[in-house]
């Protein structure tokens, strides 16, 4: 990767595979200067040949997504199909649903000491109200961890007829504890941003803001 233009510093990320398949969230990161490794962030699994399951799955990755489907309770199961093949662990399927390509691939999940062949789908449920971030037991079908990263809001009877203080907003006061006298104690200081109200460094130089407080 190429040096920040600040520091000279080189981020570089890691993500560890056994067999070519990917240990699910085993990402390391280094931060190197003039090809000396200033830190290293170690997230990688030890011992991995002696915690792995199985190294070819029993199930291939359309039956995969459609066991997910029958767990998650979704009907109909909509007629996956292989979009683009990436390797011979990683694919990108259509629904014919979404317009959205669905990431398909074969990782590790760690399951307490153990290391379980799996395959990890992140797809919108047919109806769009659901974003789910799924990894399925390559061997068995059983969803070993899900999560929807769909936010979803339900305003119920008692939201609508809560009163409406007309005390006014007062920023510091939720923001800042008693304790201090005043919000610079907080947040004086000096940082190099992109200025508020910039979109990205293509639209903003990077500044040094001093003492920007609220």
């Amino acid at each position: 990767e190429v040096p920040g233009s600040g520091t000279g510093i080189t981020s570089t990320h890691i993500t560890q595979r056994y067999h070519g398949i990917e240990i699910f969230n085993a990402q390391s990161n280094a931060w190197i200067k003039n090809n000396n490794v200033l830190k290293i962030e170690n997230n990688f699994q030890k011992n991995i040949g002696s915690k792995v399951n199985a190294t070819s799955s029993s199930m291939n990755v359309i039956q995969g997504i459609k066991t997910a489907c029958a767990k998650l309770g979704i009907a109909p199961i909509p007629n996956y199909t292989i979009a683009e093949t990436k390797s011979s662990n990683s694919f990108m399927l259509a629904d014919n649903v979404n317009e959205d390509l669905i990431t398909a691939k074969l990782v590790y999940q760690v399951v307490s000491d153990k290391l379980k062949l799996a395959w990890y789908y992140q797809f919108y449920s047919p109806k769009g109200d659901h974003l789910w971030d799924v990894r399925v037991d390559a061997l068995n079908g059983n969803i070993l961890e899900k999560n929807d990263l769909m936010i979803s809001c339900s305003f119920d009877t008692s939201h609508k007829t809560q009163k409406v203080s007309n005390a006014g907003f007062d920023f510091n006061k939720i923001l800042f504890k008693d304790t201090f006298s005043a919000p610079i104690q907080v947040n004086a200081g000096s940082y190099r941003v992109i200025p508020y109200n910039y979109v990205s460094p293509n639209h903003s130089p990077f500044q040094l803001i001093t003492s920007p407080e609220n």
